[in-house]
Formats: C-alpha cells, structure tokens, sequence
C-alpha cells in the first residue's frame, strides 16, 4: 500500500505529523519538486530529504517526518501490513523538539 500526504512549512509549529512505529519496514520518497522534509528515527540525527531521496525504516522504530521550517514536503510512504495493521501512531512532535531540528541544522 502507498500513502501520500503534503506538509506545509511551518514557520516555528511543528509540521509533522505523530511520532509511529510501522508493523513492517517502510519506505518514504520524498515527492516535492524543489522541496525537502525531515526523517528522524528514535536515537538518531534527523535527516534531510530533498525530492527523489529514499528514506527505509525498520519495523517497529519510532519515527517521524515531515516538512522543514520554510520548505513543503510532499511524501509517499510505501507499507506492508501486518496483522491488518500497518501502523501504531503515538504521540505528536512537539514544537520544542522540531524547532531544535530546524534550529541545529538548517536545510
């Protein structure tokens, strides 16, 4: 299954969508033309991601993505299923945590 969903920048309010955990591993492709988001698994850097890039991430790790500080993102996550379920959504980024991404790297 493929799911597409369309960030705006944000200007300070975290443009994200939930912290997840995904049954099986999931494949992001960042879809903007000229654009770039954000992909920070549990425990590690957040990554930058311009059109084209393909992030992978392993089942079960907490995870986020979305749109930088001045920048849309558009992305589609490719997923499996597991159980009927493909997803476990958890909490929202908060807008400390996004504006330090944002803060610390700049895109």
């Amino acid at each position: 299954m493929s799911v597409r969903h369309h960030f705006a920048e944000s200007r300070g309010v975290a443009s994200t969508d939930s912290l997840r955990t995904s049954t099986c591993s999931r494949c992001v492709l960042c879809s903007s033309s000229g654009l770039a988001g954000w992909i920070q698994q549990s425990g590690a850097q957040a990554e930058l991601i311009r059109e084209g890039d393909l992030a992978w991430i392993p089942p079960d790790v907490k995870h986020w993505h979305g749109a930088t500080a001045m920048s849309r993102m558009t992305r589609t996550a490719i997923v499996e299923s597991r159980g009927g379920k493909t997803v476990e959504w958890l909490e929202m980024v908060d807008d400390k945590e996004y504006n330090a991404v944002n803060t610390e790297k700049k895109p």
